[in-house]
């Protein structure tokens, strides 16, 4: 950019000159076009310095000697197509890992709400036993005679209001805790 900058400012100065020679132009814009030039040059030399410096620290950040000439080279720029604002706003969503936890979180909660949820039913349960004895006794002779077959069996149904109590408590607790997470995770999408 500086270079083409300087191409310009002497393409002018040699214009005023040859105005000035012509007798159409004053002394002053050939002076202003030498004011140019040399403005031109030192903007030049100054994008140089800079353009060394920027490469002394690049090989400095990548641990190479300093005084190694890196080659740059130009690489053409594929043409960019910005994408739509919804496709952009969700490929944000699925990027961010703290939206990622609060929907976890979210989605954590409302499993243990419905666990608490069952809480409120009744646990029934049952058992059972066959035994075989083929006639005989653990306990000698004092037991003789056929002692057969048996059999048992057992249902027990539990429901006891302090613990739905307590599962009422809890799942108060965890809708709170749903609802909360649900909202931290709107304010994160916001």
């Amino acid at each position: 950019m500086a270079q083409k900058t300087l191409e310009q400012g002497e393409s002018h100065l040699k214009q005023a000159q040859a105005f000035f020679a012509a007798g159409a132009k004053p002394r002053f814009d050939v002076t202003r076009s030498e004011v140019e030039v040399n403005n031109a040059r030192l903007g030049l030399l100054n994008a140089q310095n800079a353009l060394r410096l920027s490469m002394i620290s690049l090989n400095n950040a990548m641990g190479v000697d300093p005084s190694t000439q890196l080659v740059s080279e130009d690489v053409s720029v594929q043409q960019f197509t910005a994408p739509t604002l919804d496709a952009a706003l969700r490929e944000d969503m699925e990027k961010r890992p703290d939206l990622a936890k609060a929907n976890a979180d979210l989605l954590a909660t409302q499993a243990r709400v419905r666990s608490a949820e069952g809480g409120y039913f009744p646990n029934l349960s049952a058992t059972g036993s066959y035994t075989w004895a083929n006639g005989t006794s653990e306990y000698g002779d004092m037991f003789r005679g056929d002692l057969g077959n048996s059999w048992n069996a057992g249902v027990t149904l539990t429901a006891v209001k302090a613990e739905t109590d307590h599962v009422q408590a809890q799942y108060d607790l965890l809708m709170a805790m749903a609802r909360l997470q649900k909202a931290i995770g709107i304010m994160l999408v916001e």
